[in-house]
């Protein structure tokens, strides 16, 4: 039993890992290139992110809803403050912008666009929107389509993407904070 176990794991491992290999394989040499922008400034906010993260008082297994909440809250004030004055664009470049709304032309059909767009409306349409700010906590976060996931490009983990009307957000899982915006992805 623990032989079959472990092989349908195995196989399902495989399965995903094919369809995101298949998914980003559609992608031309030129658009992984252009893409090659947004791979770079991600991770780079993320080694920033870290450092950060690092330089706070580390939370314990036993850390209270409200010191999570005070560790949260201090991630959030000093990353805004290092990333002061940082523009829209500069993760999501010009060249990144437009494989991506290529990719969610290619992978959502004109109905699911609707139907996203409804969504997504609903979620968050009148979030307001800019870089470093946080994404309100009352406001619910739309969840991203499997199938648009995996043809996207891939994030670090402590990134993700997210819908907030017809922009994408790319967010910090940790503290809530719009890192870059992408305005009519869902053109």
């Amino acid at each position: 039993m623990k032989y079959v176990k472990k092989s349908y794991t195995t196989g399902l491992m495989i399965l995903v890992f094919s369809i995101v290999v298949s998914a980003q394989g559609s992608l031309s040499s030129v658009e992984k290139d252009q893409l090659k922008g947004l791979e770079n400034a991600s991770k780079a906010y993320v080694k920033m992110r870290n450092e950060v993260e690092n330089g706070l008082p580390k939370l314990t297994a036993k850390a209270t809803p409200e010191q999570i909440e005070a560790h949260q809250t201090a991630l959030l004030k000093r990353m805004q403050l290092l990333r002061k004055g940082i523009p829209q664009g500069t993760i999501f470049t010009p060249e990144s912008a437009s494989v991506i709304r290529s990719i969610i032309s290619r992978e959502l059909k004109l109905a699911d666009k609707t139907d996203l767009r409804t969504k997504a409306a609903s979620a968050g349409g009148d979030v307001p929107i800019a870089v470093n700010i946080e994404y309100p906590e009352s406001k619910e976060v739309l969840e991203m389509p499997p199938s648009l996931l995996i043809a996207l490009p891939q994030l670090p983990k402590e990134l993700r993407y997210r819908f907030a009307g017809n922009t994408l957000l790319l967010m910090d899982v940790g503290n809530r904070m719009i890192i870059d915006y992408l305005p009519n992805a869902l053109r």
